[in-house]
Formats: structure tokens, sequence, C-alpha cells
């Protein structure tokens, strides 16, 4: 698992460029195994990781530490995943109720 220490993250918050590309260098993957757990779908889980770290880019400004980067990437993931995750559970059971609808309706 890596991790993270003050030397290591770029030092000015307003060197978005550089600390969203450091980032996602090292925790990209991370992230990404991350999402596909809590979404169970590739595709979707990499539409979640490409969401956060886009979050990270627009926020980058307001963190008030570069340190914090790495947990408001972590935190916004898991609640972009849990969204994701609640979103295909309930298409999932909308399906499967539209088809039982119209199986009765056939018969």
């Amino acid at each position: 698992m890596w991790t993270v220490t003050r030397d290591e993250v770029p030092a000015s918050p307003t060197d978005r460029e550089g600390g969203v590309d450091w980032l996602f260098r090292a925790y990209g993957l991370e992230m990404l195994r991350l999402a596909q757990l809590l979404v169970d779908d590739r595709e979707t889980a990499e539409d979640v990781v490409q969401d956060a770290f886009a979050g990270l880019y627009q926020h980058w400004p307001d963190l008030d530490a570069p340190e914090r980067a790495l947990g408001y990437l972590r935190r916004s993931g898991r609640q972009r995943g849990a969204v994701s995750a609640a979103a295909a559970t309930d298409g999932s059971r909308v399906r499967a109720a539209s088809r039982r609808c119209g199986d009765r309706a056939a018969s």
C-alpha cells in the first residue's frame, strides 16, 4: 500500500496540475481497485475515479493544505462509488420489476 508524506506532496496548493498528476500516478490504480469493489463494474469504476480526480482538480485551490488532497480524493471516490452502486442497484431492481410486469401482461 502506498503512503504519502508531506515531502512527497507538491508544496504549493496552486500547483494543481502537478499535484493531481502526481496523485493520479501514485494512487490511480488503488482508487480504481476500490471503485471496482464498490460498483462491481470496470467501466463505471473508471468513471468514478475520473470524476473524483476531476473534482480534486477543481477544488485544489480550496484545500487548506496540499497533503489533504489524498484524503479528499479517497473520500470523494468512496462517495461517488456509493452513489453509482446505489443507482445501479435501483436500476436493476426497476428492470427486474419491469420484466416481471411484462411477463404478467403477456400471460
